[in-house]
């Protein structure tokens, strides 16, 4: 349950992650954030997770044109309008859809995306990353023959989805997700189709064009999810229909934006080479993937997709504030350290890290404490099961924010290894631990083993490796005090007050008087914390927006 991306926006995809991640070669100083390009299906944010690596790709030589830099903010603009749309949009059709399908049906659809997410992720095999990298005239060259990688490998895995789909529903304790197992079989065949227009408009920073692509796939996608749940009775198999639909708008609309058809060719250098490098990124496009999945698939087939169902409504809410900030921490956090020269105690990522906590520890800490009210306003009492569930969960979105930051700090100073370290220890810990807790304490117990993965294994291992980078765990540690004692007093007062007004049912209907005890909690605890911390928040965006030294260009 990882940031990312999320099945975060439940959003199948191929991943094109940070050559950096890999320890590999860049070919540009250039970074463009790639999510927008990123093929996805348009279904609502119904589970959590997310991706803790940074979602961007390189742009080739600086000296390809006078106007890389205005292309490149042109391209971060769209990319952030692009997702800030989508993601909100999701948030709200999928608290929609939840209430339509309930909780047997969200842990059905959980499973569903889960497997299709994962094999798309492996197939693709890095292919679109390696299109990316070179020159325009590489790209060209290459293109023909990675269009024929890509088809075969998303063919022969969409057929094997499809004649596997009962076999693989019964194995993750989920039967039920077979028809839609078999609809998203489509989707990953439809992702071969994507490869190399998504990489053309990618390398041509062209995310204004990536951007209308996606939101085309989320309007038409969503508008036929909540048309076929509306007017037909195929319940959730309406999720994945609208999914494909979507995605297939988004994939036509590459092939229009960038102008060219669908070219088939072979050579075999380029066919090396692409496997070559594409190999490990696959793999690590896997472990995020697993990263941000893990628990469901281990919730599924011990506790069944009913209790999944509950379990990942409430992994979804705790993931709000890495949806709300995440995207901004990963926009903004690299670039600031990457423009900032390594120090000893290095101070700009502790007002990274200072920042970062004074807004997203207020928020996980709220959801925590009034998470009675927020599931009973945004859900039906069909979820009321999540609520312990939330209770447990409600601050782990905010340390994965933080996450964020340390990541985009170990990658601005070079240190891409020990995030592929640090991953790899989290997930193994995180599948035994939640394994085991599920198995002993039913959901609840899935839920402690993430908070406890999270604080005892994953966040040690990124705090001691940002102190091998340059940065110091007690200068880190130091600065997360202040939000830290700020919300004792705003949650103590706050808690007694929402309780207080809960106990007089004031309108006898569950939705408002759980809307009257959210409003009055949430009001009353920002009233009491923002006084004492919003000086130390000026200060602290005063000091990042200092000027600094550029630093030496770090060498791969």
């Amino acid at each position: 349950m990882v940031d990312g991306e999320n099945l975060g926006t439940v959003t199948p995809r191929r991943g094109q992650p940070d050559p950096d991640a890999l320890d590999l070669p860049s070919e540009s100083q250039f970074d463009v954030d790639a999510t927008a390009g990123a093929p996805r299906a348009a279904v609502p944010d119904l589970t959590d997770g997310t991706v803790s690596t940074p979602e961007r790709t390189t742009a080739g030589d600086p000296a390809e044109g006078e106007n890389l830099g205005a292309k490149v903010a042109s391209g971060a603009k769209w990319s952030m309008l692009g997702n800030i749309i989508t993601r909100a949009g999701s948030l709200v059709i999928g608290i929609v859809v939840a209430n339509m399908v309930g909780a047997e049906g969200i842990g059905v659809f959980a499973i569903a995306m889960t497997v299709g997410q994962m094999l798309l992720t492996f197939i693709d095999m890095g292919l679109g990353t390696d299109l990316v990298r070179g020159t325009e005239e590489e790209m060209e060259r290459k293109a023909p023959t990675i269009a024929t990688l890509g088809m075969t490998f998303c063919t022969a895995g969409a057929v094997a989805l499809f004649l596997g789909a009962g076999a693989i529903a019964n194995a993750l304790g989920t039967p039920g997700a077979t028809a839609l197992l078999k609809v998203y079989s489509l989707m990953v065949f439809i992702g071969g189709l994507a490869i190399v227009p998504q990489g053309v408009l990618t390398r041509r920073i062209d995310q204004k064009s990536l951007a209308f692509a996606i939101m085309a796939n989320f309007i038409v996608g969503n508008a036929l999810t909540l048309g076929l749940l509306f007017a037909t009775s195929i319940g959730v198999l309406a999720l994945p229909i609208g999914a494909v639909t979507g995605m297939a708008i988004e994939v036509a609309l590459f092939y229009v934006f960038a102008k060219r058809g669908l070219r088939f060719g072979w050579d075999r250098t380029v066919m090396r080479s692409a496997l070559g490098f594409g190999a490990p990124v696959a793999g690590s496009n896997v472990l995020q993937v697993l990263l941000g999945n893990v628990d469901k698939l281990v919730v599924a087939p011990i506790l069944g997709p009913m209790r999944l169902g509950h379990y990942t409504m409430a992994a979804n809410i705790s993931n709000w504030p890495v949806s709300v900030f995440g995207l901004v921490v990963r926009s903004v956090a690299m670039p600031a350290f990457t423009h900032t020269k390594p120090k000893d105690r290095d101070p700009v990522l502790t007002l990274g890290c200072q920042l970062t906590w004074l807004i997203a520890f207020p928020i996980g800490l709220m959801l925590a404490l009034f998470a009675h009210d927020v599931i009973l306003f945004v859900y039906n009492p069909e979820f009321e099961k999540s609520i312990p569930l939330l209770a447990i969960l409600g601050i782990y979105g905010a340390i994965r924010v933080m996450f964020d930051t340390l990541t985009g700090y170990l990658y601005a100073r070079g240190n891409s290894r020990a995030v592929l370290q640090a991953n790899v220890a989290w997930v193994i810990v995180l599948f035994a631990a939640t394994w085991v807790a599920a198995r002993t304490w039913g959901t609840e117990g899935a839920a402690l083993a993430q908070v406890f993965t999270v604080v005892v294994v994953a966040l040690p291992i990124f705090l001691w490796s940002a102190q091998k980078t340059g940065a110091s765990i007690v200068d880190i540690l130091k600065s997360l005090l202040p939000a830290t004692v700020a919300c004792i007093p705003a949650a103590v007062v706050s808690v007694l007050l929402s309780r207080w007004v809960d106990s007089f049912h004031f309108t006898g209907n569950l939705r408002l008087d759980s809307m009257i005890g959210l409003a009055v909690g949430g009001l009353s605890f920002l009233a009491i914390y923002i006084p004492l911390v919003h000086k130390k928040v000026r200060a602290s965006i005063a000091a990042m927006r200092a000027p600094v030294e550029e630093p030496e260009p770090v060498l791969p």
